[in-house]
Order: C-alpha cells, then structure tokens, then sequence
C-alpha cells in the first residue's frame, strides 16, 4: 500500500487524491480503518469529482445532427417525429424527464436501453456509434449542451454521466 516509516508499524502514508502523490504526513492505519463522518465526506467528494453531468457537454452538435438523420430513419415511426412518443414512449417533455433524469440514471443507462431494444422491428441492428449518435440527439432535443468531443459508445465513460434536470 503506502510507504511505511521505521518504529510506526501502526502508521501508513495514503495516496493524496488531489495530487496522484503520497502524503507527507503518515495517518495512523487505526484511524483509517473505522467509519467517520470524515470518511464518508471523502467517499462521496471523491465520487462527485469522478462523475460527469450531462450537463457537461458530452456530444457535438455534428454527432446530433447525425443522431437525428438516424433516429428518423430508424425510431420515428414508433416514437414520432418530434420524439413525442406516439405509439412507443416519449423521449422528451416531462414523462422522459421524470424518467430519465432523476440524479439515479446514467447516460449508459439510457444508451444501453436504446442499443439493445431498438430499433423495436431488429433489436441490436445498428453500429455502436449510430446508437451514440441517436442518444446525442435524444440530449440534443431535450436541452442539453453540445461540446467539443462526441459521445463515445464506451459504457465506462458513459456510467460517468449522471442524467440530472436542468
């Protein structure tokens, strides 16, 4: 694990979570071993630091231009033209966003979804960056912000982007 210092068999050096170095100052294995307040603050401050917001701009607008070409060849018919859900479910308004967007959903929650039951008619049938255009698209309509990178299909990177209102 970390460093240990001669004579402090109790003792170790964390990694520093800001720096990607150790620690100067050895903290005492006891400590680090039980429950605090302390510790619970850092788990979670650490978990906000590794998340990502669909807020964040995680697609280009080129990508969601793309993703609209493809969802109307392949998703409109069951869930309309604007999206609205006319037979299948809506992809926008409020039944998407009490859905989707919770601050419990990922982005690879919905893409996940999307790439293994759609299209309704061939399940599956599309390539891994027509499904990431088509959830660019998705977060096009409903008001999230295009970047500079596009959306990869890469569930990792994706389970990073939390789906909040905004």
């Amino acid at each position: 694990m970390g460093r240990t210092f001669p004579g402090a068999a109790s003792r170790q050096s964390l990694p520093c979570p800001l720096r990607g170095v150790h620690s100067p100052t050895p903290i005492p294995a006891t400590v680090m071993s039980r429950p605090t307040p302390y510790r619970y603050l850092m788990a979670f401050t650490f978990f906000l630091a590794a998340s990502a917001f669909a807020e964040d701009a995680v697609y280009t607008a080129s990508q969601s231009v793309r993703g609209e070409e493809a969802y109307q060849q392949y998703c409109a018919v069951c869930h309309g033209a604007r999206l609205q859900g006319t037979p299948a479910a809506p992809l926008t308004g409020e039944a998407f966003r009490g859905r989707w967007e919770d601050g419990k959903h990922t982005l690879d929650d919905l893409y996940y979804i999307i790439r293994s039951l759609m299209p309704n008619n061939a399940p599956g049938s599309l390539s891994k960056a027509q499904y990431a255009d088509i959830a660019a698209y998705i977060l096009r309509i409903n008001n999230y912000p295009a970047g500079e990178a596009e959306l990869e299909p890469k569930p990792a990177a994706m389970k990073a982007v939390i789906l909040q209102p905004h």
